[in-house]
């Protein structure tokens, strides 16, 4: 796989003004007018809040130059500053976003420690999932996607699940919990445990898709993959009875 040494810039053109600015370096009380206006409407800013603006010198970006927002709430005491860009010649407002993509992205998104299956560590090509065992789409990578990548690539691919419950599944977190509670243990029985949830998400809680009975299920689906793989079943259970969610929380 081939590094990329770049700078990526994104550009969010938040508004557009037209107003004359003065060349003494600083913004004309109407161009300061403007601005403010413009921020009121587009920022979240703090109740009772006032603006001053200081230019800060040339910007990366040609053509514009940095300018500083510094906002104060008398309401809350909330304050900071805003950064942003405004054209020489005084018609555009911007923000730059300089994202730094030198490292390379498997130090960015770490895999140390996660159950993996399909290369060795060192393969060429390293895919990380953010899973959501709960969805359906999910699934659906999880039983077609994946394997299909895997069995054409043998051991040129490496895949690695990350736990990534959204807060719209009810039982996603205790089964991120419960799985990563096993892949601790046991990476086959991780996977077998994923694949066997993914198969039939729709399944736990009943027909009503009661919240407790799921989580019963769940407990006992990764309890019963536990057992086929031969793991300490009391670390596991003491594990799974805890649901410490910080284990699951992306970095």
């Amino acid at each position: 796989m081939h590094r990329l040494a770049a700078v990526a810039v994104m550009l969010l053109v938040i508004g557009e003004i037209t107003f004359a600015q003065n060349t003494l370096g600083e913004l004309a009380p109407s161009v300061q007018q403007r601005v403010e206006a413009l921020l009121r409407s587009k920022a979240d800013l703090p109740p009772a809040t006032t603006l001053s603006f200081t230019k800060a010198g040339p910007s990366e970006l040609p053509g514009f130059e940095k300018l500083s927002a510094h906002f104060t709430s008398a309401l809350t005491g909330a304050s900071g500053d805003i950064s942003l860009l405004v054209s020489k010649d005084g018609t555009r407002l911007a923000q730059l976003t300089i994202y730094d993509i030198a490292e390379d992205p498997r130090v960015k998104v770490p895999s140390d420690g996660r159950p993996a299956r399909g290369g060795p560590p060192n393969a060429p090509v390293l895919l990380v999932g953010f899973d959501d065992l709960e969805c359906p789409f999910c699934a659906h990578l999880n039983q077609e996607l994946f394997p299909a990548l895997i069995d054409h690539y043998k051991d040129q691919v490496r895949f690695v699940y990350q736990s990534f419950p959204s807060e719209g599944h009810p039982w996603a977190m205790h089964a991120a919990v419960d799985t990563d509670c096993l892949g601790r243990l046991n990476s086959i029985a991780y996977w077998a445990a994923v694949d066997r949830i993914h198969e039939h998400a729709a399944e736990y809680g009943g027909k009503d898709h009661k919240l407790a009975l799921a989580e019963e299920e769940l407990d006992a689906e990764t309890i019963e993959q536990g057992r086929r793989a031969h793991v300490e079943e009391a670390v596991l259970k003491a594990c799974i009875a805890k649901q410490d969610v910080t284990p699951n929380k992306r970095a």
